[in-house]
């Protein structure tokens, strides 16, 4: 017991205690854990404080070196940073994460005496896509302005962006007026609609994340995080987008198949207005010419990749706008266009919406040599479900864009048209759907030079510079096919286009050139399945899955090429393995769904057939599967209700009865 001494001495130090003495001493204790407790925080946040400054001593994390969380729609991560180079000169260099959406570009940062700078901007056109910069028109213009001015030191440098639209190349084009410019080039307008679909999520986010995302993006700890975590997250439809390394893959959900409304075309179409006066705003203030150039499109050779068909119309007006459109491919396909053009002509007086009619009427019309063939062929580019071509009112509001001074917008469609068969632009001057071929790209940089030489050299006499001088070094040597990548790119659009025989040969160039290219692989083992020559595409495809066991189309082509087979099982769990990488859903659950069936598995077959259906709500294939499964289970009236989703999704869907009646 302590003194009474000793108690009295406590009370003039520290004050009377409470009058319940347990109370006084758990308090006591209780600061003493908090004191703890605080000093355990202090000690976190200055370990974090040290590792936070390590990494910023070490360079990790810094501009250049940390992802770019907004995909390109933020102005705060930059394209280009700041690099020495080993003999002491200082250049503007592509961030390191940045390099693959976009070409590895590198030029003084302080602009040599005697030097024009260009800049050119846009997506995957400007890119060099599906090749790269080197065959590109930017690279072309590069060439011709040296046979122009040899005595000078000229710089285009390629921006362009893989799937960037317009709202992202102005972004990029803020950051180069940095640079000290000379002029842009920019040509765009394929990525309107698929940049506001794609990245409806960086779109739509409030204003309040964005600022927290920027923040945390600049704190090297939370950099060093994500770098650690991202491999183990799915990747989201913005990085897929940036580096899938076809961009539009056969196995793409087909959840976006839907037909554009008005809404959405006037919000696309007012939007580009407004980044296109941007652009303009920026190229004045920066007192340099902005050269805009009006894209060209594969009108002739590139078939819709989505049709609409109008479900407003009556029973009977349905009934025989479907019979028509069958009538016109059997006599299509009988070697009778006129008989054909008859009856598409019907069709589109009762449903002006198919694009896929628009483009049989358009084929038609050119091989029975009637006029309209080009009008027909832009509507149904323009009517595609699948916006991956600049629509006709786009074109429209890059005609009339203020671009150089006064001067018009350059027409590469126009341009190019001019010297195609039929004047009308395909597979010769445009690869795909929308990327120029090697000699496509030639053309355009030849379009562009005069333009560029009177805007920076006025009153000089126009020197011509043909096409056939801006080829790369190496001549034809360098051209498109020569590139295992570009020969195995245009083999798959081949057979998106149900080209086979042609993309067959492509495969086969590009595995020459690299025999272990995976997508070549997977190609040439889709092209023999579709053949009927399983055991030949097995072989192939196994060989593509070796190589990228992350391959989604392989797997489910492989899967495909093992059911053709009859081995069902190993179907089943190739097709798991393609589900794994996260893409494609709709069409692996429909292609898992049909072995169920021919299994006799009927509840799995119609668990997956739903899920398809649900992942790919615009897949009139997955709608018709279901409805078989649905049949064989007894189900007339959900068999019918899943039939008729699919007939007004395309009317010549196979599989889908046309009569009204139960199945």
């Amino acid at each position: 017991m302590p003194s009474s001494r000793t108690t009295s001495r406590k009370i003039a130090r520290y004050g009377s205690p409470p009058t319940c003495d347990p109370i006084w001493v758990a308090a006591g204790k209780s600061s003493s854990g908090a004191g703890r407790r605080l000093a355990a925080v202090s000690v976190g946040v200055a370990l974090l404080l040290l590792a936070e400054l390590a990494l910023r001593l070490a360079g990790f994390g810094g501009p250049g070196h940390r992802p770019d969380p907004f995909a390109g729609f933020s102005t705060t991560e930059p394209l280009f940073v700041p690099a020495m180079l080993a003999d002491g000169r200082e250049v503007l260099r592509t961030r390191q994460d940045k390099i693959g959406p976009f070409n590895a570009q590198e030029f003084p940062r302080i602009k040599a005496p005697g030097t024009v700078r260009l800049f050119c901007l846009g997506g995957s056109s400007s890119f060099g896509f599906p090749y790269d910069h080197r065959l590109s028109f930017c690279a072309g213009t590069a060439r011709g302005l040296q046979i122009l001015h040899p005595e000078m030191n000229h710089e285009v440098i390629n921006c362009g962006g893989m799937s960037y639209g317009s709202r992202r190349v102005l972004n990029v084009m803020r950051e180069l007026t940095a640079y000290d410019p000379d002029g842009f080039i920019v040509y765009m307008g394929h990525n309107e609609y698929v940049e506001r679909r794609f990245y409806a999520p960086f779109l739509s986010e409030p204003s309040w994340r964005r600022r927290l995302r920027t923040g945390l993006n600049r704190i090297r700890i939370y950099v060093a995080l994500r770098r650690l975590l991202d491999p183990l997250r799915s990747q989201s439809p913005a990085r897929i987008a940036d580096t899938d390394s076809f961009g539009t893959g056969p196995l793409r959900d087909d959840s976006h198949r839907q037909a554009r409304d008005s809404r959405e075309d006037a919000l696309v179409q007012e939007q580009f207005h407004f980044n296109l006066a941007e652009m303009s705003a920026l190229a004045r203030a920066s007192d340099v010419p902005l050269f805009l150039v009006l894209p060209a499109t594969n009108l002739r050779d590139w078939h819709p990749e989505g049709t609409a068909w109008d479900d407003r119309l009556s029973a009977p007006a349905r009934d025989h706008r479907d019979a028509a459109v069958a009538a016109a491919r059997r006599l299509q396909t009988a070697g009778d266009p006129a008989g054909a053009l008859a009856r598409v002509e019907e069709v589109l007086a009762l449903d002006p919406m198919p694009a896929a009619v628009h483009f049989l009427h358009g084929q038609l019309l050119l091989e029975l040599g009637q006029p309209g063939a080009v009008e027909a062929l832009r509507e149904a580019r323009d009517r595609d479900t699948v916006p991956i071509r600049i629509t006709g009112p786009l074109l429209e509001i890059l005609r009339a864009a203020p671009g150089s001074g006064d001067a018009p917008a350059l027409d590469a469609g126009e341009a190019l048209a001019a010297i195609s068969p039929h004047g009308i632009v395909g597979s010769e001057m445009v690869l795909d759907y929308c990327h120029p071929s090697p000699q496509g790209h030639r053309q355009i940089a030849s379009l562009l030079l005069p333009a560029i030489a009177a805007a920076l050299w006025p009153g000089e006499p126009p020197l011509q510079v043909t096409p056939a001088q801006l080829l790369p070094p190496g001549g034809e040597g360098a051209d498109a096919l020569s590139s295992a990548f570009g020969a195995a790119w245009a083999g798959q659009m081949l057979v998106r286009q149900g080209r086979l025989e042609g993309a067959a040969a492509l495969f086969r160039r590009a595995l020459a050139l690299d025999p272990d290219l995976p997508t070549a692989h997977e190609g040439l083992g889709r092209v023999l399945a579709a053949q009927g020559r399983s055991t030949e595409a097995i072989s192939v495809l196994e060989e593509a899955t070796r190589l990228a066991p992350g391959l989604a189309n392989g797997w489910n082509n492989l899967g495909q090429a093992y059911r053709a087979a009859g081995r069902l099982e190993d179907a089943l769990a190739a097709y798991r393995r393609a589900l794994s990488a996260g893409v494609g859903t709709g069409v692996i659950r429909r292609n898992m769904a049909a072995t169920l069936l021919k299994l006799g598995r009927l509840q799995e077959a119609l668990q997956e057939a739903t899920r398809s259906t649900r992942a790919s709500p615009g897949d009139a294939l997955g709608w018709a599967q279901l409805g078989e499964i649905e049949a064989a289970l007894g189900h007339s009236e959900l068999a019918r209700e899943a039939y008729g989703k699919a007939l007004s999704l395309d009317p010549s869907v196979p599989g889908a009865p046309r009569a009204s009646g139960t199945p």
